[in-house]
Formats: C-alpha cells, structure tokens, sequence
C-alpha cells in the first residue's frame, strides 16, 4: 500500500502560534473566527484558532465536546500532520474516552492503515490514544520509533507509556535510550526533564525492590555521564546565580549509586549522601534542588541500617542545632508514618 503524499507546507510555528491565540480567545472573537471560516471552509490559520477556543482552557470555559470533536474530526481527515492538531490533542487527552471522539478515533486508525510509513500520523494518533486505548498508543508509537529510531521524545513516550502500565524493565530500557538520544539531539530537553520527575524515582524504587542493580547502575551512569544532561541545570529559571544552580542530574546519579551501594550491603557512601540531602533542606532556596531527589531517598528507608544511622546522628546532634535536629526527626518521622500505613 502506498502511503499518501503529505500535506501541503505550512509554518509549524505559525500553526501553534494561531492555536495558543485561540485558547485566549473571546466569545466575540469566536464569532469572527465563524464568519471567516464560512467564507472559506479550508482556512487552516482559523480553524487552528476554533480548536485552540474550544479546547477550554481559555476563557471559553469548559470544553465543549461536541464542537472540539468535530473540528478535531476535520483536521484527522483532511491535515492528520497539522501542528495545532498534535497541540489540541496533547492538552485534552484525557477527555478522548468519550462517545464524542469515536468519529475521531476511527478516523485515526484509518489515516494509519493509509499512512503506515508515515511518523507524523503515527505519533499523532498514539497521542490521541492515550486517553483512550493504551495499547494502540504503545503499538503506534513503537512503529514510529522503527521509522525514526534517534528521536529522543519518542523513546520518552514511549517509557511514559511502560511505567504508566507498571512494565518498569521496559520502562527504564526507554529511558536510556531517550537520554542517549538527546546527548545528540537539537530538541528541547523540556519532555526529558519530565521524564527525569516522573520516572526516574518510580523506576529506582521498583527496581530496589526487584534488586536490579544492574538496571540501577547504567541509569545513574547515564545520568551523570551524557553531556547535554550535564548541561541540564535544573531549577536555573528560579534562582538569580545561575553560577550557583544546583546540577540536578549528577546529584540524582549519585542518589541512585548510593541505592547500588545499599543492595550490595554497603553503607558509607548512602550515609554521606543522605546526610546531605537532609542538611540540603536547611540551606537551599532552591526546592528543585532536592525535592525532585526526594523519593529516591525516600527508598534509602527499605533499609534499616539507614535508619538506624540517622537515629544515631539525631541523638549525637546538639540541641543547639534545632532546625538539624527537626530535619532528622521529620524524616524519622516520617519513615514511621510509612510503616504504620502498610500495616493497615
């Protein structure tokens, strides 16, 4: 089957631009947008701004299924690469279970039977899945990814895909490959940092508790070790001295090699690391420089040895020091709270 020529040439950042100008825009507004559309049905610049009105997340309100479905419905079949498209239906996934986008959905599934060689269409229409059938989001998005194996936000979504369905293995085999990508990439690194809250701490606990060591030690290597993630300085827009901002991934690499340590029954250095990361709290203005860390850490709590240590240290610590000792004793405190939610 011979895939269909692509769309005519548009502007993707123009295509955006009039989506974002839509969700901002006035009923009054609306009214123009629809006497100018009935002057000329096939005027992409409005219907990428009707889209962007009825996506409710401006001062429309809420989302008007019905129409938002409808033009959705226009765009799949006639501009299935439309760049306000992907937007549209990036930022309202989670209302694609509704009777109202089943049109949507066939017509979907059919532009990818038409266009199985095409990446756009298949990325497009996982990203509508996603809020609707998991397991087609997975199919289509590893089919682009065999069409464009480098992309690094491919491999993201697809490691989103993996740990949302508790596959963490899989999930973690992604997330290497999304970093290892994007040392090489010229994307925005905005979807990896994603990545880095939402799953890195998840897949690190997951992986304690199937003593995956292994796994461990090439996610902090590669945490640590690419280039443009070293370049990554996290919380840089919340802090004056960029000089100063806190390099996020080497430290979560570290926090992950102290969980290695732990496995293998070695102490010393997750006790160092530890300990800072509880002092980190007394000193930082900056919480992304340790909040993000802080379920890894909270995983240093499998571990009664951890616990012991920092009973000894909030026993050894003057009362002099009281925002110290109210660091370790919330933690303490906090490892108790745990352990009396998994007995009920």
């Amino acid at each position: 089957m011979r895939a269909k020529t692509p769309d005519r040439d548009y502007t993707p950042e123009g295509d955006s631009k009039a989506f974002m100008e839509g969700r901002e825009a006035s009923p009054e507004d609306l009214k123009g947008f629809n006497a100018a559309l009935k002057r000329n049905p096939h005027d992409l610049e409005t219907r990428a701004k009707i889209l962007g009105y009825y996506c409710g997340l401006g001062k429309s309100g809420a989302l008007n299924k019905r129409v938002y479905s409808r033009h959705m419905l226009w765009f799949v079949e006639n501009f299935p690469r439309h760049e306000a498209l992907l937007s549209a239906t990036c930022m309202c996934y989670y209302e694609f279970s509704s009777r109202s986008f089943d049109d949507v959905a066939q017509s979907w599934i059919k532009q990818v039977d038409e266009n199985p060689l095409d990446a756009t269409i298949l990325r497009h229409a996982a990203t509508f899945m996603c809020g609707r059938d998991p397991e087609k989001d997975l199919e289509y998005l590893k089919r682009a990814e065999e069409l464009t194996p480098t992309d690094p936000e491919l491999a993201g979504l697809l490691m989103l895909n993996c740990k949302s369905n508790g596959r963490y293995d899989e999930a973690i085999g992604y997330l290497l490959k999304a970093i290892n990508h994007w040392s090489t990439s010229k994307k925005s690194s905005l979807l990896l940092d994603e990545l880095f809250h939402d799953t890195i701490s998840d897949a690190v606990c997951n992986q304690i508790q199937n003593n995956k060591s292994e796994d461990l030690q090439a996610l902090a290597n590669a945490c640590m070790q690419h280039e443009e993630i070293e370049r990554s300085k996290y919380g840089a827009t919340y802090v004056s001295d960029r000089s100063k901002v806190y390099n996020y991934s080497k430290f979560m690499g570290e926090a992950i090699l102290g969980v290695v340590d732990l496995l293998d029954g070695k102490f010393q250095k997750p006790i160092k690391l530890l300990e800072e990361h509880l002092k980190d709290r007394l000193t930082t203005s900056d919480p992304f420089r340790w909040s993000p860390n802080r379920a890894i850490f909270n995983s240093y709590r499998e571990f009664p040895a951890m616990i012991d240590h920092i009973n000894k240290l909030l026993e050894e610590t003057p009362e002099s020091q009281r925002e110290l000792r109210r660091v370790l004793s919330q933690w303490l405190s906090e490892t108790q709270d745990l352990e009396d939610t998994e007995d009920i």
